[in-house]
């Protein structure tokens, strides 16, 4: 994929909501899922925490479907993207030139 998914967005266990049902900018406590796994999931990409200040965009989100591995991937390839991109994953921070390295090698970074 080059970021061909299929998503929608949902509430814990519930029924699918498009873009245009979830109040804008606000998607905290929401989740992302598959459009073809709503039915069969209850839960997706969780959108844990979002926040605009000052010029900076927060957000803190986790995957809790191991079979969204590839939109996940392809997510936090996209906000690597971002200018002056700090990615955190457990006691692990990137840039997002270092993130987009180690999605493409599976290597962490070293530090000297």
């Amino acid at each position: 994929s080059k970021y061909g998914h299929d998503i929608l967005f949902r509430y814990y266990s519930g029924e699918e909501r498009q873009p245009e049902q979830v109040p804008y900018p606000d998607y905290q406590g929401y989740y992302i899922q598959l459009a073809d796994r709503i039915s069969s999931t209850q839960e997706g990409i969780f959108l844990k925490h979002i926040k605009v200040e000052n010029g900076k965009f927060s957000l803190n989100f986790e995957n809790k479907d191991d079979k969204l591995k590839n939109v996940w991937n392809d997510l936090t390839a996209i906000l690597a993207e971002f200018p002056n991109a700090q990615i955190k994953s457990g006691n692990c921070e990137f840039t997002g030139t270092k993130w987009k390295q180690y999605l493409a090698d599976k290597l962490l970074p070293t530090t000297e």
